[in-house]
């Protein structure tokens, strides 16, 4: 943690740049680090001149001010009503039709005990658009891992995906892609019962 001159301008650099001042305390563990800045910020001390650089000056982190828990939680509010707001205006084409269909199933016209079954209909795609946040937030950890795989195999990734992108839109031009999608129909699809 480094204390920065308190006669220099407030406004933050527009670059990274290194922090300038005396090393106040060292700390092996991030957390530390921000525990001593928490003290810090509730003894008053203006926080915003502090700095806390990672080993061999890697990272560096610059405090920008006290945050209280309120303000923390309305932030966090906030972002994720944006964020919901953006997913939703994203996924509502998608969606639509979807849901559409489940609502048509649990109509009057639906068949019998229409409203068991979009219960039943409704839950699962609730499900279905929720577990799988839920299991990316759980396995952080692993995921990370697989996107760090993903990163060194960059290139052969994008070349695969170009490839498939480039072998759909030939069959699409050339009419097969039909083909292949009335095969499919015919011969996995054809006679499957809905089971609600």
């Amino acid at each position: 943690m480094s204390n920065t001159n308190p006669s220099s301008m407030r406004r933050m650099p527009q670059m990274p740049e290194l922090p300038k001042g005396d090393i106040v305390s060292t700390y092996d563990r991030y957390e530390d680090a921000m525990h001593a800045v928490d003290r810090l910020a509730r003894a008053d001390f203006p926080v915003s001149e502090v700095s806390i650089m990672g080993n061999d000056i890697r990272s560096v982190e610059r405090v920008t001010g006290k945050l209280t828990y309120g303000r923390a939680a309305l932030a966090g509010a906030a972002s994720g009503a944006w964020l919901g707001l953006v997913f939703g205006l994203g996924w509502t084409p998608c969606t639509g039709p979807t849901l559409a269909a489940i609502m048509a199933l649990a109509g009057p016209l639906g068949g019998d005990a229409p409203v068991a079954r979009g219960v039943v209909l409704g839950t699962a795609y609730c499900l279905g658009l929720g577990l799988p946040f839920l299991a990316i937030a759980a396995g952080w950890q692993r995921a990370t891992r697989a996107s760090a795989w993903v990163r060194r195999h960059q290139r052969g990734v994008q070349r695969t995906g170009g490839a498939l992108l480039l072998l759909v839109g030939v069959l699409m031009a050339t009419g097969l892609w039909e083909g292949i999608m009335s095969w499919v129909q015919t011969h996995l699809i054809n006679g499957f019962q809905v089971v609600l």
